[in-house]
């Protein structure tokens, strides 16, 4: 089995390590040859997805695409490469959808009933805003006080703004296919 790994960055890493772990042999693309996974990949190719054609052409040989990169125009380059080639795309556009916004996230959890901040103004402060397409907890910030958070509400920067909850942080993974999913290993997440 050959997983043709899209972007060698955190993700691209922990992809390339089970994948190994799991026996496959892994192929991983980068525009850096630097990059942090270029130690755990069978394979290595320079890569920065221009078009589907020409990507195709580089991942032909894979038996998987797996991207581990959050960039939406190599994204949909790998879509269509899926499309022209047949080889499966560990990849759900609709779910990337939710997960990339953290204001459809919160509404998705708002409909299920999942418990979740108070959102600002109903809580008080402090409170912690987070841009709503940015990574994980890139520029997530803990605001004291209303003067601290008006650049943040006059901005045209869309965020999600809530009650601060003192406590740890953890990330977990869902993966699997309509009918049938699983959470990874949860992960706690240390910040400075």
């Amino acid at each position: 089995m050959l997983v043709a790994i899209i972007g060698g960055k955190l993700q691209g890493a922990e992809a390339a390590y089970l994948a190994r772990k799991a026996g496959w042999d892994v192929l991983l693309a980068d525009r850096y040859a630097d990059a942090p996974a270029s130690g755990l990949c069978d394979r290595f190719i320079p890569f920065n997805a221009v078009s589907a054609k020409e990507t195709s052409r580089i991942l032909g040989q894979a038996d998987l695409i797996l991207p581990a990169l959050e960039n939406r125009d190599t994204l949909s380059i790998l879509k269509k490469c899926a499309d022209i080639t047949g080889i499966p795309l560990a990849f759900d556009a609709d779910a990337y959808a939710v997960t990339a916004s953290k204001i459809r996230s919160d509404r998705l959890f708002t409909r299920l009933n999942l418990p979740a901040p108070a959102v600002w103004p109903v809580c008080g402060f402090p409170v912690i805003v987070k841009p709503d397409r940015a990574s994980g907890s890139r520029d997530v910030r803990v605001i004291p006080d209303k003067k601290a958070l008006l650049p943040y509400i006059e901005n045209e920067t869309r965020y999600v703004i809530q009650e601060f909850l003192q406590g740890p942080s953890y990330s977990l993974e869902v993966f699997g296919f309509p009918g049938h999913y699983n959470v990874g290993q949860v992960t706690k997440l240390e910040t400075d």
